[in-house]
């Protein structure tokens, strides 16, 4: 007996986040933004997407001597 097709509606709550290797920041540093961005998609509801913080530039005032 065929099983009959039906609809299944999982929400889901996705973050974002963009790593360039060839920056400082290290890869778990990224992983925390994406986690931070997550958070933030589920505390705003169901079927969010949300994008991570972008990685502050370095600032160039601040030299190490």
């Amino acid at each position: 007996m065929p099983i009959p097709f039906q609809p299944v509606h999982l929400p889901c709550s996705i973050s974002v986040a963009a790593w360039n290797a060839d920056e400082a920041e290290n890869f778990d540093a990224v992983m925390r933004r994406a986690d931070e961005a997550l958070y933030s998609a589920k505390s705003a509801g169901r079927g969010r997407v949300s994008l991570a913080a972008p990685h502050p530039a370095p600032n160039p005032s601040k030299t190490c001597h």
